[in-house]
């Protein structure tokens, strides 16, 4: 009934097929994007169960972020066909991998109103713990980044990626369910093949970074805004409006028609800015917690 995916094609035309079915919106999904990404430096396991038919009906990916304890699995389940028993079998898997490490904290994201997959987790020890929204941004009409003449826009060059990656640690450094990246693994991620090292946008003064937007450029004319940072030096002085406008306007010169991010609702002020700026909630998801 269940055993580890192995088949690439199998596991991508599943996911396909939940797009089709569960997601009609051509926009980014956070938890079905999340299980396509089957590739990291950073440890995965991935599950899978099938119905009596041997017909698959749920997917999971796990990975282990050994820096701060924490494992992180979005599920894929064919509501239509996946029992509940079925869905507690593929979280127990999951549980039973985790066993082998040192880890304290398991989440899991879900969509709002994915209430059959919620009342699972919570009956298995779950508990609420963070609400995000998926924003999205689809006016020709945009503020024009006000920049002053001591601080300067920029692609990120080759060879900065060091410096990128401590102002990316910097600024994320206090933030919920951050996980500090290596310079490896920040590099990895800029060279995949869904980034471009002319998407990642940079301000700097004196030749010092000071913030990032790290924008990407999907199909379909949407852009996204994966990563928004500012060094804690010059937090609150609104270089983080200054930046979100600088990715915005980068992407629309790119003939960038809709763009989509993703924040947590209890950061007030990062709501206030993107809602101020035009974006609008189209997806909530809800992540859970649990204690190992």
């Amino acid at each position: 009934m269940n055993n580890e995916l192995n088949d690439i094609d199998h596991w991508n035309y599943f996911l396909k097929n939940l797009y089709q079915s569960q997601w009609q919106k051509n926009l980014p999904h956070p938890i079905l994007d999340n299980l396509f990404q089957t590739y990291s430096l950073r440890q995965k396991k991935f599950f899978s169960v099938k119905n009596e038919n041997n017909i698959l009906t749920g997917i999971s990916s796990t990975t282990i972020e050994k820096k701060i304890f924490r494992a992180i699995t979005f599920f894929g389940f064919d509501q239509a066909k996946i029992s509940k028993s079925h869905s507690i079998t593929l979280i127990e898997l999951n549980n039973d991998f985790l066993k082998n490490f040192n880890v304290k904290k398991w989440h899991v994201q879900t969509e709002e109103h994915d209430h059959q997959t919620q009342n699972t987790l919570i009956e298995m020890g779950f508990k609420k713990i963070r609400k995000y929204s998926s924003l999205l941004h689809i006016s020709n009409k945009y503020q024009i980044p006000k920049i002053p003449n001591n601080i300067q826009v920029d692609s990120l060059q080759i060879g900065n990626e060091k410096k990128f990656a401590n102002i990316l640690n910097k600024s994320f450094k206090n933030e919920w369910g951050f996980c500090p990246n290596t310079v490896k693994e920040v590099i990895h991620s800029l060279y995949s093949p869904n980034d471009n090292l002319k998407d990642v946008i940079v301000l700097k003064q004196n030749n010092k970074l000071i913030s990032f937007n790290w924008t990407k450029i999907l199909k379909a004319n949407i852009g996204k805004i994966s990563m928004l940072g500012v060094h804690p030096q010059y937090q609150n002085l609104g270089i983080g409006k200054m930046t979100t406008l600088a990715g915005i306007d980068h992407l629309k010169k790119n003939n960038v028609k809709a763009i989509t991010l993703e924040v947590d609702q209890r950061n007030i002020h990062a709501m206030k800015l993107y809602t101020n700026l035009g974006f609008e909630k189209y997806l909530s998801t809800i992540w859970f917690e649990k204690s190992l």
